[in-house]
């Protein structure tokens, strides 16, 4: 049994050894974080000047406890440059015989070399060694490590790594809004194509979540060659979910069509279908469709009667002060403050 001063002297022996340890913690990661960033200011001026074009007559030693920092460092630059730039820091990486390391991180356990080793594929775009291992991860429970895999697919050919992402949409693996943004980044023409045939495939077999999916995606890509079969969906379609999409769609892309397909839809019992439509006409309406558009001030849901307005005072031939008293002769006391404040702002910023 200790007596209360051997137990004093063994707390205060205890919480010296403790003090100690954390004064060498700290010490080992100032003395870290001094090496690192010795390192990146010994090889950021290299990859610069890679960048340039221009390869230094002679390279540092780069030991393979330092791999990993250099990739971090190798991929903070890729993200920052464009055109020919990307390509030259890439001859620097096959230069230093990093393939090799960057596949055994990718194929380790630990999750933070698997994202480092993914992104930086997504720079090599080298497909034919990786896509296995990176349809597998895409699936991962982790998800941000099925984000990265995703996104450096569709880095590399957005075309192979459609079915994989909708596959992944429909499961929900991963933010459906981080998705669609790989989408918005990485446009390209040919993805029309297999979409809409998925689109039509999806109809088919009566998949209205997968179909309205694949509509999210044709917005987001900025070709008109997508408007037929939206077209085409719109016409025959019953659910609002497929109408709204479409009519989404067909105002993204100012579809001329619009202003004979949207007019059925302005009666909608669904204020979102009346609404969608309202946008997708405006952004192509004429003269001669400012009465449609005045009927919707008097629609009974708030939200379509703003659309209506702000599409009518965006549009010529119709004056000001038309507007102000259709606001101030409104019915409905929402609408028409609305109106008024709407217009109010507008007076403001024009000013």
């Amino acid at each position: 049994m200790l007596s209360p001063l051997q137990l004093l002297g063994a707390i205060i022996a205890l919480n010296a050894g403790l003090l100690l340890i954390i004064i060498l913690w700290r010490q080992w990661l100032y003395f870290q974080e001094r090496k690192q960033q010795r390192f990146i200011d010994l090889w950021r001026p290299i990859l610069m000047q890679c960048s340039l074009g221009e390869m230094p007559s002679s390279l540092p030693s780069l030991p393979t406890r330092e791999r990993f920092v250099f990739l971090v460092l190798w991929n903070e630059v890729q993200r920052k440059l464009e055109g020919s730039a990307s390509p030259r820091i890439t001859h620097l990486f096959h230069f230093l015989d990093l393939l090799a390391f960057t596949l055994k991180l990718l194929h380790s356990k630990n999750l933070r070399k698997q994202l480092l080793a993914t992104q930086t594929f997504g720079y090599l775009n080298q497909a034919e060694k990786v896509w296995p291992e990176l349809v597998k991860n895409a699936f991962n429970s982790h998800a941000i490590l099925s984000f990265f895999s995703i996104h450096t697919m569709v880095q590399m050919s957005p075309e192979a790594a459609l079915p994989v992402l909708l596959t992944v949409l429909q499961q929900r693996r991963t933010s459906k809004a981080r998705l669609l943004g790989l989408f918005r980044r990485f446009p390209s023409p040919s993805l029309v194509n297999p979409l809409t045939e998925q689109l039509q495939d999806a109809l088919y077999a009566d998949n209205t979540v997968l179909a309205l999916d694949i509509i999210s995606l044709l917005e987001l890509l900025p070709y008109p060659s997508v408007l037929p079969v939206m077209r085409q969906v719109l016409v025959e379609a019953d659910s609002p979910e497929l109408i709204i999409s479409c009519l989404q769609v067909m105002a993204q892309l100012h579809d001329p069509w619009a202003l004979g397909l949207a007019l059925p839809y302005l009666h909608h019992p669904e204020w979102k279908v009346r609404c969608s439509a309202i946008k997708a006409l405006s952004v192509v309406a004429q003269e001669s469709q400012i009465p449609q558009l005045i009927s919707a001030l008097e629609d009974p849901s708030y939200w379509v009667a703003s659309a209506a307005l702000e599409g009518l005072y965006h549009m010529p031939g119709i004056k000001r002060e038309r507007l102000v008293d259709l606001a101030t002769h409104h019915t409905n006391p929402e609408v028409q403050k609305m109106m008024l404040q709407y217009l109010s702002e507008q007076l403001e910023l024009t000013e």
